[in-house]
């Protein structure tokens, strides 16, 4: 074929790739014409639902306190759910209906999951993890969604190469979360706080000096599993200030000194983990109905000598306790208890509580035992605090 023919050839395909593109410009503009009428028009019954069914749908989508901790939000092959896959986050990135509703949804904003990293970024398997450095402008931005409703902040707490804020000495993460609770200390219904770093402790935070008014649930500990003798010292520092609402509380102990401060607390779930007993210190806690308590015996003992229940209805104890500790809290208390949970103890070549041998206490049932079975329970008249008793489990 001559080079004239090839040129003409090649003309033709320039000028049908050229009408071909306009063509397709053309479609191009009326498709995109076309789809910008329909979403003007279209109808999705989702979106359509009344506003107060979308936020309380979106309500139930909410993680619970467990979930943002030990992250068992999970896909259906059993790995772990991102983050910003949970409500609300996810929410406000669906469409601009949706996001309108999640933040003007104030309840959906209460609760904070705030996970931090020494290190810049980091996957963790709890909450949310962000830079250090954005860490106050999130805080404010989430927390501010939540109007003036009372707060529950959860924090976690990821050391990795500690790097300290020389004008507070603490690690800068650590910093991040001290000023959050300092700013929304007046809001602050329940805080839970979790840290991987041993040195980072109440006192060495400042919490101590913090008052938190509507405070009613705290839980802070380490996630690290090692004992730390100073963490529940610490602990049993923090002053609560006018904190008289707290009425729950659940962790490590070893000073009840610290439920003076709160006299309103109605439950207590504790382990026992160390302290020495000081005569000078009686707590008296005039509202605690339930009282659970774990450790060794020695501890259990300690604890209970430096407690007054006049209104328990519920004791139980999983670890052993001796009637050196039992026996004065409770005819000092003379509660109107219904529930008694415990295993009992004593020291080989003493009287008392020991299988094979008689009770001798008069408040406690007496029983005669066997070392194979559980002893069968006759209720001592004498003693008032058996009177009101409804499930008594012997031995724990």
């Amino acid at each position: 074929m001559s080079t004239n023919r090839l040129r003409i050839r090649l003309a033709a395909f320039d000028a049908s790739i050229a009408e071909h593109q306009i063509a397709l410009e053309t479609l191009q503009r009326g498709r995109a014409t076309v789809a910008a009428e329909l979403s003007s028009k279209a109808t999705f019954s989702v979106v359509t639902l009344p506003v107060e069914i979308t936020t309380a749908i979106f309500t139930l989508c909410l993680p619970t306190i467990e979930e943002l901790h030990e992250n068992n939000i999970r896909r259906r092959d059993g790995s772990a759910m991102p983050p910003t896959l949970t409500a609300p986050s996810i929410l406000v990135e669906c469409c601009h209906a949706w996001r309108d509703i999640a933040v003007a949804t104030p309840s959906l904003w209460t609760t904070l999951p705030l996970c931090l990293k020494e290190t810049e970024f980091g996957n963790t398997n709890t909450a949310f993890s962000i830079s250090r450095r954005r860490a106050d402008e999130y805080v404010d931005r989430w927390l501010g969604r939540a109007g003036l409703r009372p707060l529950t902040i959860v924090f976690c707490l990821v050391q990795e190469n500690l790097d300290y804020d020389h004008d507070t000495d603490l690690p800068t993460a650590a910093h991040c979360m001290r000023s959050a609770m300092r700013r929304y200390a007046d809001r602050l219904e329940e805080l839970d706080f979790k840290t991987t770093a041993s040195s980072l402790d109440i006192e060495f935070m400042d919490l101590d000096r913090i008052h938190f008014p509507l405070l009613q649930r705290a839980v802070v500990g380490i996630t690290i599993p090692i004992e730390i003798p100073g963490w529940p010292a610490r602990f049993s520092e923090m002053r609560l200030g006018c904190a008289r609402s707290l009425t729950k509380y659940e962790g490590p102990i070893n000073d009840f000194g610290l439920f003076s401060l709160a006299p309103n607390v109605v439950e207590m779930k504790c382990d026992a983990v160390g302290g020495i007993y000081d005569k000078t210190k009686t707590v008296v806690l005039v509202h605690l109905r339930s009282l659970t308590l774990s450790g060794g015996s020695v501890r259990i003992t300690w604890v209970l000598l430096q407690l007054t229940l006049p209104a328990l209805v519920s004791l139980r104890i999983s670890g052993s306790c001796t009637p050196d500790g039992l026996e004065p809290c409770l005819e000092r208390s003379a509660p109107p208890l219904q529930t008694l949970s415990l295993a009992l103890s004593h020291a080989e070549g003493e009287d008392g509580w020991v299988p094979g041998n008689p009770v001798s206490h008069p408040w406690l049932p007496r029983s005669r035992t066997s070392s194979s079975t559980p002893p069968p329970i006759n209720f001592s008249p004498t003693f008032c605090i058996f009177r009101r008793t409804r499930t008594l489990v012997y031995p724990a």
